[in-house]
């Protein structure tokens, strides 16, 4: 299996329902915790949702190339422990919403896509949590 293009495949399909795969996600995953409902209460879920789907992009290239770069070492400091206060185990509540959605909206979804997805945010993921206590 090529996970690579499994990955793009399935993104570039949500772009046909970007929207729709964008409110059911955060709906799950703001109704996951009372302290993620907290944190997304004051935001902007239209500029949110936007910058979610750039990152998409941004953590498909962390997991090709590697190197933090600029967006990864931002996300890192934004999604700091200092910076919103949330526990670790936030970031597998993300990935687990994440993956519903999908289920829902990519209309070829498979366990290949899942696995695509999983194995595509694993290294953003990792390194997020990393840099989540520094």
């Amino acid at each position: 299996m090529n996970y690579e293009k499994e990955y793009n495949d399935s993104l570039y399909r949500l772009r046909s329902y970007e929207e729709e795969f964008l409110e059911t996600f955060y709906d799950d995953f703001i109704d996951s915790s009372a302290i993620v409902k907290e944190l997304f209460a004051k935001l902007d879920m239209t500029q949110q949702k936007h910058m979610l789907f750039s990152a998409f992009f941004q953590m498909r290239d962390f997991f090709f190339s590697k190197e933090t770069g600029l967006f990864m070492e931002r996300m890192a400091e934004i999604h700091s422990h200092k910076n919103l206060g949330f526990d670790i185990d936030v970031f597998d509540v993300w990935i687990e919403s994440l993956i519903k959605s999908l289920k829902v909206h990519d209309p070829h979804f498979t366990e290949d896509t899942e696995v695509s997805w999983r194995l595509v945010m694993a290294p953003s993921i990792s390194y997020l949590k990393f840099m989540h206590y520094k």
